[in-house]
């Protein structure tokens, strides 16, 4: 029996490790706060890295890379362009959905440490804001994302971007936008070890 409910326990800590690398950020810009993890921009042209600091307030140079791009009706481009497969719905509020599609293929995981990473979204040149950007440092590069309520009253989405960085995130708490908090690998993998620990323990007592 002792047997059984610690290969019970070890399940669970593997089931909260997926659980953990599976679970999505969600973006909503109705629920974000602006300048803290989200900003904007009334800028009708395509935002390149240094756009993107200036809009942020970040130092030129801060942002070195653009990781994955999609243009709504386009192709994909960037760094990680095979990595990634995106769903784009327009409507009368647009939306994105962004999976990581699996090992072997190469994922962002520079996000997930001390460097900056960001996400933008361009409306055609008509919304108000035309330029929506998130901070989603933290993110591991294998959660999936999704941005929700773009454009609501008029406009649709343009393209999407996410580009990394070498600055410190202005964000090191609650990032996302307002996003879904994801517990740590490592409070999970406590988590887990002490209800192993409680396991062994109780069985040398009763013993």
């Amino acid at each position: 029996m002792n047997f059984l409910k610690t290969k019970i326990l070890a399940l669970l800590m593997i089931a909260l490790v997926s659980f953990n690398t599976h679970s999505d950020i969600m973006l909503d810009p109705s629920s974000c706060v602006v300048d803290t993890t989200c900003w904007t921009d009334d800028m009708t042209d395509n935002p390149n890295l240094s756009d993107i600091e200036t809009i942020i307030g970040l130092s030129a140079g801060a942002l070195t890379d653009l990781l994955y791009k999609q243009d709504a009706g386009g192709v994909e481009a960037g760094t990680f362009a095979d990595s990634y497969s995106n769903v784009i719905t327009l409507g009368d509020s647009d939306s994105i959905a962004i999976s990581y599609d699996g090992l072997p293929d190469p994922f962002i995981d520079t996000c997930a440490g001390i460097l900056s990473c960001f996400l933008s979204v361009k409306d055609g040149g008509v919304a108000d804001p035309n330029i929506w950007v998130f901070d989603i440092s933290g993110w591991n590069g294998m959660m999936n994302i999704d941005i929700i309520n773009l454009y609501p009253d008029m406009g649709s989405i343009s393209n999407f971007v996410i580009w990394g960085g070498v600055g410190t995130p202005p964000c090191e708490e609650d990032c996302g936008g307002g996003g879904q908090e994801i517990p740590e690998p490592s409070v999970l993998f406590l988590f887990a070890g002490g209800l192993l620990g409680l396991a062994w323990s109780r069985r040398h007592i009763t013993d």
